[in-house]
């Protein structure tokens, strides 16, 4: 049965809370030593925690619809999650230990892949797996997570840094021209309707403009 009323209410306020205590634990550097090095295996169980908070969480969003799907209530476990492991394969890759580093990134994939299935509309998991991607030297996933984006006019150069990085060191060169012909393209027409906008704007009195 879905849950609605005060009891919704509550355990969407006992989630924020939770994850606000997580965050701050994060920051103050949990699973991280006084010389500064991570705790693998706490790390680990930490991660496999959240995960399975998470589980329990998507009861919370049956019934969303509109803007209420674009960011679930429990999404932020699984980025949290990500980002705990991304500190870790950081400290491996400075380490040297180049397999376990690419095994993180690896559980972080699979991570977040579950994350986008259950939040299809979340556009920070789409994001940071971008980044994860561009790492692994596996773009093709991540050209069609950003077409997913829907980007549009002026965001197609506000955002080419999400496709243009990725899309460079991987060898996608025909993307990289389509986006950069893209953002060429949004801005010939800005030039070409300037004059006029100017000219509206005075007519209507809306000198800011």
């Amino acid at each position: 049965a879905e849950l609605e009323g005060e009891e919704l209410n509550g355990r969407i306020k006992q989630l924020h809370r939770h994850i606000c205590a997580v965050q701050c634990r994060q920051y103050l550097g949990a699973h991280r030593d006084v010389a500064g090095g991570v705790d693998l295996e706490g790390v680990k169980s930490e991660v496999a925690s959240l995960v399975e908070e998470y589980r329990y969480t998507l009861d919370l969003n049956k019934g969303a619809v509109g803007g209420q799907k674009e960011v679930q209530h429990g999404d932020e476990l699984v980025l949290l999650a990500a980002e705990m492991l991304r500190n870790v394969w950081t400290d491996l890759l400075k380490a040297g230990d180049d397999l376990g580093c690419v095994r993180c990134q690896l559980d972080s994939v699979l991570l977040l892949e579950y994350g986008r299935t259950c939040s299809p509309y979340n556009y920070q998991i789409k994001i940071m797996l971008l980044d994860l991607y561009m790492a692994l030297g596996s773009f093709e996933a991540g050209i069609m997570l950003f077409n997913e984006l829907d980007v549009k006019q002026i965001q197609c150069d506000s955002l080419s840094w999400l496709l243009l990085p990725g899309c460079s060191s991987c060898g996608f060169f025909n993307e990289v021209r389509a986006q950069v012909n893209n953002v060429q393209h949004v801005h010939r027409l800005a030039a070409r309707d300037a004059s006029e906008y100017i000219v509206k704007a005075y007519q209507c009195g809306n000198f800011t403009r």
